[in-house]
């Protein structure tokens, strides 16, 4: 696989021409990054050859949730200028990442165990939260489960707690963004509570399987997981037409 990553760590997507005056910053999970397909497959390569008076930035990673994109945000938001825009990857299932949810890290510990042999990597992982103003709070948690105390074995928050701290993630971040912010919903439902959350300073742009008049959700199951090519294809149709 050709898997191609940029000295500032941002995933290539073909080189954008230097005059262009405009950026894209995208951000968000797997699904995002392109796990799983070549560089020039990628939803942000797509939209980059589509587009050539802008330049794309692909800043997702692997494993990421929402609340890695709003601390990305926040450390690049003094070089985002006002005629950029801001992507925000989206699928239902980060919203158990972006609290670190004690089921969450149950489901990474076992995926480890026996897809992998070992336990996950002693890293600390960002745990949003609302204080009591509701403003966004951010600790961290040991993510094995073995090294955090029985954090692991705790109940998950309720769900439209985490639907309330995933808008207000989002909230915030077009709220102080020079920039449009665009979420690209991908996964999930159109049900989901969180886009009832959110402000309509977030302009949504709906890519979800149902969206589409022909079935481009395709992934190797077993193999690996993540959406392919034609699944790629498809969601940059509709980012393209969006930001047009």
């Amino acid at each position: 696989m050709n898997v191609s990553v940029n000295p500032d760590g941002t995933r290539w997507t073909g080189d954008c021409d230097p005059k262009a005056a405009r950026n894209v910053y995208i951000f968000g999970d797997s699904f995002a990054a392109g796990s799983g397909v070549n560089d020039e497959q990628t939803f942000a390569f797509l939209l980059q050859v589509a587009r050539r008076d802008l330049c794309v930035k692909a800043h997702p990673v692997g494993g990421y949730g929402t609340t890695q994109s709003f601390m990305q945000f926040n450390n690049l938001r003094n070089v985002i200028k006002s005629d950029d825009m801001v992507v925000l990857g989206y699928a239902d299932f980060l919203d158990v990442r972006n609290v670190v949810a004690p089921s969450r890290l149950r489901e990474v510990d076992t995926w480890h165990k026996h897809r992998i042999g070992h336990r996950p990597d002693p890293w600390k992982l960002p745990k949003a939260s609302l204080d009591e103003r509701g403003e966004i709070q951010i600790t961290y948690v040991q993510q094995r489960c073995d090294e955090n105390d029985g954090y692991c074995d705790q109940s998950d928050p309720p769900k439209m707690d985490m639907s309330r701290i995933t808008a207000e993630l989002m909230n915030k971040i077009a709220q102080t963004s020079p920039a449009p912010v665009y979420l690209l919903h991908y996964s999930g439902s159109k049900d989901n509570p969180v886009l009832g959350l959110l402000t309509s300073l977030v302009r949504r742009v709906s890519a979800l399987d149902t969206d589409f008049d022909y079935l481009m959700h395709d992934d190797i199951e077993g193999f690996d997981p993540h959406p392919g090519p034609y699944w790629h294809y498809a969601i940059s149709r509709k980012l393209i037409a969006q930001l047009e």
